[in-house]
């Protein structure tokens, strides 16, 4: 599901669990969504790479991608975000994951 804050006006959180049918690539105006703080897409078909605009997503504290098809590294732009909880596992990714502060 989809919650919002400010009246509607602002997305803090998007969770989608076991949903094969939910298939594509996360799109790069993802960055644009600067009250995200909870973005969690689990065991759906998700593939593609983890676009590095995710890394202007300064209020995201949970992000949890594990059980699809992502692929490629993890973009260093994450180490400047303020995660809490990274889950990326049963995905096709490799290297390392950037530190974070």
């Amino acid at each position: 599901g989809v919650f919002c804050s400010g009246g509607g006006t602002h997305v803090t959180h998007v969770t989608m669990l076991n949903d094969t049918a939910l298939s594509g690539t996360l799109p790069s105006f993802i960055g644009l969504m600067s009250s995200l703080v909870h973005l969690r897409f689990s065991n759906t078909a998700l593939r593609g790479t983890i676009p590095t605009e995710i890394g202007k997503l300064t209020a995201l504290v949970a992000l949890q991608l594990n059980g699809n098809q992502i692929s490629g590294t993890v973009p260093t732009q994450l180490s400047g975000v303020p995660l809490n909880t990274l889950i990326l596992a049963r995905n096709r990714m490799h290297g390392a994951v950037p530190l974070f502060p």
